[in-house]
């Protein structure tokens, strides 16, 4: 089960529960669950849950590894590995970490993990905070090796930053040379995409301007540009300014419908039927011609609970996206004319160099030669809540925590290679509601004196009186 199917089955599992409180105990259960402690107020409804899921036949991520580790514990599972490679060691749940810690020897002989405790952002997964500490309570003489060398940025760009981890080890760029550190204020966060979009159509070279807070006009790509915010409402206006400017753009998708296994498996089971003949050897449904051509919806009465298929996957997102397309291309030959020519685009948007506009939380592990981090603004960075956006009353466990935005922050930065713009706007439109809001405490710790500076002055258009000749 996906996600989105889990906490589906979870509200079909608890129809008692309102919707509200249905996301907010999916939530809490999952967390739980990761952190090997499902508190009393929540036993109900995982229990629910567990004999849903039972019946069906069917599992989540979790229950993969919480069968993983239970095989080891039992000694079921004979497991050959001499060494277990952990990356990005620092975002381990408790769950996570106990099966790594069964997967070797009690001395943790083998073992080997590298991470960055400044780039623990997954908390609100449960992740383990301070993980050596941790991992010094099951293996005592684990060894630390601290990499103090940074291949990636400049170094004017690495003591900029630094201020906002002060606790931690300064960096040494192996980079020689020094980059660019650019802030922009502006009035609206229209103004403040406009500035953004302009600012990296120089970089690519697409203006006549040299102005002196970009380094060399015109050096770059358009694959070595990103632009990075905090949540995904944040991304439209600019998605929509570069592209009224004719700046190659891309925002990473969700996976499209018709890759869903289940959904391959009809759309291939109706090729074969409309003579679109896919490879031989791969697999079709044992369907009438005439069920496959009435549509999704006879489909799911057919087959119901025939196995790849059951109850929840008939109401499941990709199912429904499959019957509007039906519906919307007016039946299965252009449908399939549709997807294919959809697959076919997305593979070249995939290999074509473009801004990628992104969040935070997506962009780590990427590197890029110019960053660009707007709406660095109290409430979006440090982010305040969905309450908060939504205008609801605040609830301190929907709140995230401060250090781990910190943190979140730090990734944004530490992906540029010479090139970083921060900026805000006095005023923006969320979700269809109007905030005003000051600019990022954090922006406080760092030494904004070392940056080109840039605001907006709003201009007064004054009035000239004409002069009456007597």
């Amino acid at each position: 089960l996906g996600d989105e199917d889990g906490q589906r089955i979870f509200a079909l599992a608890n129809p008692e529960l309102s919707k509200q409180h249905q996301n907010r105990s999916w939530k809490a259960l999952a967390l739980a669950r990761e952190k090997r402690s499902v508190p009393d107020e929540l036993s109900l409804s995982a229990d629910n849950y567990f004999q849903y899921k039972d019946r069906w036949n069917l599992v989540d991520y979790t229950d993969l590894l919480d069968c993983w580790l239970e095989q080891i514990q039992d000694e079921s599972y004979s497991h050959p590995y001499t060494h277990v490679l952990v990356d990005e060691v620092q975002d381990l749940s408790p769950l996570q970490l106990q099966l790594i810690t069964a997967l070797v020897p009690e001395n943790g002989q083998g073992a080997f993990a590298i991470g960055d405790p400044k780039q623990s952002i997954y908390g609100f997964r449960g992740a383990v905070p301070h993980i050596h500490l941790e991992m010094k309570k099951f293996w005592p003489e684990v060894q630390v090796i601290s990499l103090d060398q940074n291949y990636r940025s400049r170094q004017n760009l690495l003591d900029f930053i630094q201020p906002l981890m002060a606790d931690s080890q300064p960096q040494k760029a192996h980079l020689a040379g020094s980059g660019s550190i650019v802030t922009y204020q502006g009035r609206t966060g229209e103004q403040e995409a406009q500035w953004t979009a302009e600012r990296i159509r120089d970089l690519l070279g697409g203006t006549a301007h040299r102005d002196a807070d970009l380094g060399r006009a015109g050096e770059l790509a358009p694959g070595d540009i990103a632009v990075l915010v905090r949540f995904k409402g944040l991304i439209p206006p600019f998605e929509r300014t570069l592209t009224r400017l004719g700046v190659p753009c891309t925002v990473p998708e969700s996976t499209p419908f018709w890759q869903e296994p289940r959904i391959e498996l009809i759309l291939n089971t109706v090729c074969r039927f409309l003579g679109i003949a896919p490879d031989p050897d791969i697999e079709i449904l044992d369907c009438p011609d005439r069920i496959l051509a009435e549509g999704p919806e006879r489909i799911a009465a057919y087959f119901q609970n025939v196995k790849p298929f059951d109850s929840i996957f008939w109401k499941s997102q990709p199912f429904q996206e499959l019957k509007k397309a039906f519906a919307r291309h007016e039946g299965w030959s252009n449908l399939i004319s549709w997807t294919r020519l959809e697959s076919e685009l997305a593979q070249v948007r995939d290999k074509a160099d473009k801004v990628r506009i992104q969040t935070l939380h997506a962009a780590k592990g990427l590197e890029f030669e110019a960053v660009f981090m707007p709406a660095l603004e109290e409430g979006i960075l440090p982010f305040a809540g969905r309450s908060f956006l939504s205008g609801r009353p605040q609830d301190d466990e929907e709140r995230p925590d401060i250090h781990e935005e910190q943190r979140l922050m730090y990734v944004g930065l530490t992906r540029a290679r010479q090139h970083l713009y921060l900026s805000s706007a006095a005023s923006r439109r969320i979700y269809g509601r109007i905030y005003q809001l000051k600019p990022s405490s954090f922006l406080e710790d760092l030494p904004l004196g070392k940056t080109r500076r840039i605001r907006s002055v709003a201009q007064k258009k004054q009035k000239q009186r004409q002069l009456k000749l007597l």
